[in-house]
């Protein structure tokens, strides 16, 4: 009988040769500049605003011009402990998560998981557990997928941790954050998530999402973990925007 590591394996090398296969059928692309050969070539890749080349806050993550900690977070701490996020939305990043997040690139999250993975653990924090950022039923049933649970379900496994889908869930449909302003987002998303205790309770909690912008929603997300026996609540995402008044504070 095969053992579980033995059909994983037969797994991954079944989907490696569906990929492979697929590649030399429909050839990826560079998702910005179009050129043949990557889903993101290494010259537009290299246009990346990484975050860990600026500084930023130590708790929301968010980009500074002094200090340690912003005003926000100073005037108000957040309900999640740390945001750590792997490049400044806009340009190359802000072309890959629409590719991600409406064109089905999904090629695309298996190219940049190692660069996110790489990030994670210079953070240095040690989880117990990672989970995505629940999308709303309208939403997913639109887009047909979660594109957070594309991004964190790779990670989960690199980093060797239970990965819990359904531990966070939304409760209620919320309108778009789009367009919205700090205060709008942070009212359009109270009390949007309930966590199951039983896998909650007493622990260290990784939740990925695609964008942080006014943090509102990991903030929601981190107050349902936190009121269902979390210890601590960390966040990372893909890309991090910088629309607030204070963001250079």
């Amino acid at each position: 009988m095969l053992s579980e590591n033995a059909i994983s394996q037969t797994r991954q090398l079944r989907n490696q040769y569906i990929w492979t296969l697929l590649d030399w059928l429909y050839p990826p692309f560079c998702c910005n500049c179009h050129q043949i050969g990557a889903e993101i070539c290494p010259q537009c890749l290299a246009l990346v605003d990484l975050m860990e080349n600026r500084l930023t806050c130590s708790i929301c993550g968010k980009v500074i011009r002094n200090g340690s900690i912003c005003t926000e977070c100073q005037h108000k701490k957040p309900a999640f402990d740390q945001l750590r996020s792997w490049a400044k939305y806009g340009g190359v990043a802000q072309t890959m998560i629409a590719a991600i997040k409406f064109h089905r690139r999904i090629g695309l999250v298996a190219y940049l998981s190692d660069f996110l993975i790489i990030r994670i653990k210079d953070w240095g924090q040690q989880f117990d557990l990672v989970m995505p950022v629940p999308l709303s039923h309208q939403r997913k049933r639109q887009r047909g997928y979660n594109q957070a649970n594309w991004i964190a379900k790779p990670i989960a496994q690199a980093l060797q941790l239970p990965y819990q889908q359904k531990a966070l869930k939304r409760i209620r449909d919320t309108h778009s954050q789009v367009g919205l302003h700090a205060a709008e987002r942070r009212m359009n998303m109270a009390d949007a998530f309930q966590a199951d205790e039983r896998i909650c309770q007493d622990k260290t909690i990784l939740i990925i999402d695609d964008i942080a912008t006014t943090g509102a929603t990991l903030n929601e997300c981190a107050k349902a973990l936190k009121s269902a026996g979390a210890s601590l609540v960390f966040a990372f995402t893909m890309a991090r925007t910088s629309l607030t008044p204070n963001s250079f504070s």
